[in-house]
């Protein structure tokens, strides 16, 4: 019998026994499905409400409403004027709502759910008769003030009138939170996609794609002193008249995390424009302004310090600058670029700035380290100044990699060597085993809470050598021997596939297990798996290689596994990244 058969076998017996989610406490639910029959009450899938309006209406707070794919508009329901631009789902407090059932639509069980599959529109495409839009809803969704509420697995799409704010959702003083969800194809005068006014919102997985602000900030999203914490989004093909293409945001704070800004532009900032702001892990790529910043605009009045960390920038283009602008009066922000690569980004109008702009005058306004700013063009110059700029005495650099590197704005540990990609022109801009980035980092460096994985995903602060001695990498990639991929749609009885890349010839071991955690384990990196909980070691083909893994029919739903390689080299080795299998 070969490894890898005995290697699957155990994998899957591990699956089978795996301890079981507590499950969920009993709640109402109220069933929506536009191919049901009029009348329905919502107390199951054969007599659920064919209108969302009129679901919102029965529902008590605390309800949660299970909605089948499908189109639903707010003109439709009890009370409602058909084609009125004004009406809009007004979500009150405690307002949960789950998209992407099969409901009613063919053969199959009517609470399976898949958002891809089913998808669940809430459009406000009122005639659907786009591409013309002037009958379109002014605003799909509308959060009421204070209330707190939910969406999952939505799409939120075409609202439509360039004199008002936030088309496609609105909300104030709240507390709303969006998941698995799309807002796309919005237009309004600001906040295409969404406008938020004060309050709180938190955005997992979700995609903000080709909404527009018309006349003002903010294409996807334009946040007014709110609280806003966005994960695993993708924030793409955005536009706003004046600036923050993707994202705009006057007071609060914002947390971006593993997220991807791209294709978005703007007069300025094309990307986003922000005062006090997070990035972390973020790859901020092919953003536009045609007057300012093509990619991401620190400024604004507030005194606060913004971070951008382990993060890619590449090839944004803008008229004053390229990737970064910290555009601040004395006293103002202050920004910490940490951990990242920011190459190719284009400064067309002027002849400095394109990776990083700063105008912020105060000693260290501007705090760079474990930074590579390669290949930034301004003017069709790469020279230092083309890599960054700012006032005498602003910037405070260590421990980076800038082409033409002259010595002048001083600091530790810096260099000017070329950074040896892997592959460039197809954008990849990870570590070569030959490059001088290795092990260049600040020696002191420890990963803070949060920052234990770089730009990929994989393990910070890897003995990349096999010296026994970790030191981080500059840029936004660590160099790593193993990295490791699940492939497939893990549902009982289908298959999956584990697979690694990196160097050949090293011994592997695939760790899983049954709940995340954290555990450093220096040189080697960080183990991502609660070793408290049930969690197995296996013997692992090395890479690169591929195997099957069927999931037990029998397993009991849901269920998380957490899987990642270790591969030994002369008595050090290295953890691969972390992969989540979510058992549906």
């Amino acid at each position: 019998m070969s490894n890898s058969i005995r290697s699957s076998r155990r994998f899957a017996a591990l699956l089978a026994v795996a301890a079981l989610s507590a499950p969920a406490a009993a709640q109402s639910v109220v069933h929506v499905d536009d191919d049901a029959r009029p009348g329905g009450d919502g107390s199951s899938w054969r007599s659920a409400f064919r209108s969302l309006q009129d679901a919102l209406a029965a529902a008590r707070p605390g309800d949660r409403l299970h909605m089948a794919g499908g189109v639903y508009t707010p003109d439709r329901g009890a009370g409602v004027r058909r084609f009125d631009r004004d009406a809009t789902f007004t979500l009150a407090d405690g307002t949960r709502l789950l998209g992407g059932f099969r409901g009613l639509e063919g053969p199959g069980d009517p609470d399976e759910r898949d958002p891809r599959r089913f998808p669940t529109r809430l459009s406000g495409d009122l005639r659907d008769d786009d591409p013309r839009v002037d009958d379109n809803s002014r605003h799909v969704a509308t959060v009421a003030s204070g209330a707190k509420v939910r969406l999952d697995g939505v799409v939120l799409e075409r609202g439509h009138d360039r004199r008002e704010r936030g088309a496609n959702l609105r909300a104030r003083d709240g507390d709303t939170t969006l998941v698995d969800c799309v807002i796309r194809h919005g237009v309004a005068g600001e906040g295409g996609g969404i406008l938020l006014v004060n309050g709180r919102l938190e955005m997992i997985d979700v995609r903000l794609e080709h909404n527009a602000a018309a006349a003002g900030d903010g294409g996807a999203l334009r946040s007014l002193g709110a609280e806003v914490r966005v994960v695993r989004a993708t924030i793409r093909g955005n536009s706003a008249d004046r600036v923050g293409g993707g994202l705009a945001l006057s007071g609060g704070t914002l947390a971006v995390i593993d997220s991807l800004l791209s294709e978005n532009r703007a007069a300025e900032a094309g990307a986003a424009d922000v005062q006090q702001a997070t990035f972390l892990r973020c790859r901020i790529a092919g953003n536009e302004a045609s007057d300012g910043a093509g990619g991401i605009r620190f400024g604004g009045r507030l005194h606060g310090r913004s971070h951008l960390l382990d993060s890619l920038l590449h090839g944004n283009r803008g008229d004053g600058a390229g990737a970064l602008h910290l555009d601040a009066p004395a006293g103002g922000a202050r920004l910490e670029v940490l951990g990242c690569t920011i190459v190719e980004n284009l400064a067309r109008g002027a002849a400095a700035g394109a990776g990083i702009r700063s105008n912020q005058p105060e000693a260290g306004a501007l705090a760079v380290a474990n930074t590579i700013l390669w290949g930034n063009d301004a003017r069709l110059r790469r020279d230092e100044a083309a890599q960054l700029v700012g006032p005498p005495g602003a910037i405070a650099i260590d421990y980076s990699d800038v082409q033409g590197w002259s010595g002048s704005l001083g600091g530790v540990g810096n260099f000017g060597a070329d950074p040896s990609f892997v592959r460039p022109a197809l954008g990849d801009w990870r570590l070569r085993r030959d490059s001088p980035c290795l092990d260049a980092g600040d020696p002191a460096f420890e990963p803070a809470p949060g920052r234990e994985r770089d730009a990929d995903g994989n393990c910070r602060l890897l003995d990349a050598d096999f010296d026994r001695v970790d030191v981080v990498d500059l840029g936004a990639f660590e160099f790593t021997h193993v990295r490791l991929a699940i492939e497939g749609i893990p549902h009982p009885g289908r298959v999956v596939s584990v697979v690694l890349d990196g160097t050949r010839g090293l011994p592997t071991i695939l760790v899983v297990g049954t709940a995340p955690g954290i555990e450093p384990l220096r040189p080697l990196g960080t183990l991502f798996i609660d070793l408290s909980q049930p969690t197995v070691f296996l013997p692992w083909p090395g890479a690169p290689s591929r195997v099957d893994l069927r999931i037990p029919f029998d397993l009991a739903v849901p269920e998380t596994f957490v899987v990642q390689a270790f591969v030994e080299g002369r008595g050090s080795g290295n953890l691969s990244n972390p992969e989540l299998v979510r058992v549906r």
